[in-house]
């Protein structure tokens, strides 16, 4: 799971009015582990989160130490026979495989066959990419802590096809070459910035080192000696699908997709045996004398790498976020995945030895994994210990008035992590357009916001949970970049750009352009072809702002012949560049050839 996915579901969550107002468990004050009020607690919980959202099926399980002590499946896993989740019922995991592919490299580094601050290349000598800057090598931690300055993703080829797909597990060793086209988009080490790609150059690190295929060396190095017996790196796999749940959007089945970067994404495995990795963790690497990693190797990993990097506002070790997004005063680590219609969320508490696992099988509870999750999580930690979490305080904060400077220098067009959208100055206000909804920022100090929704732009709405929600704004050296923080998670929202009349030659090249280098893609229907294929992209100018665009993704123009994307974070930063074949112009971005197919006329 990327964070921002999880902060654009619960702003859209809470925007939209819907709210949980389950009763408060109330926990037995001698703690002495007694679950049962927790689990009857939670299964109510559960149900209601689930007729809500319009889910048709999800499980979970909470592990104390090295027991499972609630394990629950809710809903279907196949609507048309019937079938009902259990706790063997497998599911694709998302971004839970990053942690996997983690586990596999920090074993390697055990044996002294991978050097966490060695280059890359010490590893994928082929490994090559064009750059602006003077800049260290990437190493294997920047990978890791998604630091490395890489692309986000290479798009072109990222999706295989949908149902099984012949060759599916080994097509990330393609990954290496594709980088040769492709540019830096920042210096390692400037901020975090989510790289699936990163992950699949992780996976070909696994199977240069280890000579075997990812899949293998996951398989037999952490499957099999923890007794995984469900899970695969796939799903078409034996080991998992007879009991592989169907995905669903809306009630309406989605067969899942087959990706190229599967040590990014493509874990298969079932709350049950995810249990077993958990209990390996909480008990510090080792499950009934099978060994996985040490005790310090965990550490590590559990320790932040980014605490020197001014530009990050998260707290992210190797592989697993540390923010705490819970009320709980303990460590936490923590992963999600999103590979729709599927959605994961593991988590953690090493010191408590308390973790939790949500999994759901349908788009419209994309938002379960993870407020599900911190509930269960919260709820049995109050069961264990007996004391009751306290309730947020959110005191009344103190509304300040802005100078008519700080509000100049916050106002402006800013890219934001789904678009472009502006901060504007009305009256004494600033707003801004958020997440589909104009906002009022009130300000409580010269950086820091609440948001507030007016109907009609006039009348103030309350939003109960919107209490949870702060803005900030921060002018870091020369750079202005928007943060939201939202019940514990963290995301750089946008930053602040200053559009300028690109050159003529890419106001000449503004129109409609089509792919012509895109790797098939096999559909499983003709519906689902229309509705996934990339269309067309265009490229585009509002004078108005002096905004260029590639497909809603402000650019701006380096030279006549390269441009880059704007803002901060995910897909920031990378190069949009023209290229000659047979007399021909082209554009290349994120992996496509782009050939003019309409010119844009006034």
């Amino acid at each position: 799971m990327n964070q921002s996915r999880t902060i654009i579901l619960l702003i859209t969550f809470i925007l939209s009015g819907c709210s949980l107002p389950p009763k408060p468990f109330i926990p037995d004050p001698k703690g002495n582990n007694n679950y049962q009020e927790a689990i009857r607690y939670s299964r109510k919980y559960l149900n209601q989160f689930m007729k809500k959202t319009g889910t048709v099926g999800m499980a979970v399980a909470v592990i104390d130490s090295d027991k499972v002590v609630y394990s629950d499946g809710f809903g279907f896993a196949d609507k048309a026979t019937k079938r009902m989740v259990s706790d063997s019922t497998t599911f694709m995991v998302g971004s839970v495989t990053k942690i996997f592919t983690a586990t596999a490299i920090m074993q390697l580094v055990e044996q002294g066959k991978v050097v966490l601050d060695s280059p890359i290349t010490t590893y994928l000598p082929e490994f090559k990419i064009k750059s602006r800057f003077q800049a260290r090598p990437i190493t294997v931690r920047d990978l890791l802590t998604h630091e490395s300055g890489l692309p986000s993703n290479i798009l072109n080829g990222f999706y295989l096809g949908q149902g099984s797909y012949p060759g599916a597990d080994t097509m990330y060793r393609m990954v290496p070459a594709l980088f040769a086209e492709e540019y830096a988009a920042n210096p390692p080490h400037t901020y975090f910035s989510y790289c699936n790609i990163g992950f699949s150059l992780l996976g070909n690190i696994v199977d240069r080192v280890s000579k075997r295929t990812y899949s293998g060396y996951i398989q037999d190095s952490i499957f099999a000696r923890l007794g995984m017996k469900h899970s695969s790196v796939g799903f078409d796999d034996e080991r998992v699908s007879g009991l592989f749940s169907k995905g669903y959007i809306k009630n309406k089945e989605e067969l899942p997709f087959c990706i190229r970067d599967i040590s990014a994404g493509e874990i298969v495995s079932s709350a049950a045996d995810l249990s077993l990795f958990v209990k390996m963790l909480l008990a510090g690497g080792t499950l009934e004398n099978r060994h996985i990693l040490n005790e310090g190797t965990l550490d590590r990993m559990w320790t932040q790498q980014n605490g020197d990097v001014p530009l990050d506002f998260i707290q992210f070790g190797l592989a697993y976020w540390l923010s705490n997004i819970t009320r709980i005063p303990e460590r936490i680590v923590y992963h999600g995945g999103d590979i729709g219609p599927f959605h994961a969320m593991l988590m953690a508490l090493p010191d408590k030895k308390l973790g939790v696992i949500t999994l759901v099988n349908s788009e419209q509870g994309a938002e379960i994994p993870a407020i599900a999750g911190i509930k269960l999580l919260e709820t049995f930690y109050e069961a264990k210990t007996g004391r009751k979490l306290p309730e947020p305080q959110n005191p009344k904060l103190p509304v300040v008035k802005l100078s008519g400077q700080r509000l100049n220098e916050l106002s402006g067009f800013y890219q934001s992590i789904i678009g472009p959208t502006q901060a504007q100055i009305k009256g004494k206000d600033l707003v801004f357009s958020f997440f589909g909804k104009t906002v009022t920022l009130i300000p409580h100090s010269d950086s820091t916001f609440s948001p507030q929704y007016k109907l009609f732009g006039l009348i103030p709405i309350p939003l109960k949970m919107v209490r949870d929600m702060s803005i900030e704004i921060h002018i870091v050296g020369e750079r202005t970049i928007a943060v939201v923080r939202l019940s514990g998670f963290i995301k750089i929202l946008a930053e602040k750009i200053d559009p300028e009349t690109p050159p003529k030659e890419w106001l000449a090249r503004v129109g409609k352009y089509t792919i012509v280098n895109e790797r098939e893609i096999v559909f499983a229907n003709k519906e689902n072809k229309k509705k996934n294929k990339t269309q067309n992209i265009t490229l585009s100018y509002n004078s108005a702002n002096k905004n260029l665009s590639l497909n809603g993704m402000s650019i701006k123009a380096i030279s006549p012949t390269e441009a880059v994307t704007c803002g901060i974070g995910r897909n920031a930063g990378e190069t949009v560049r023209v290229y000659m074949e047979n007399g021909q112009e082209y554009l290349w971005a994120w992996g496509y050839s782009l050939k003019r197919s309409e010119i844009k006329t006034k």
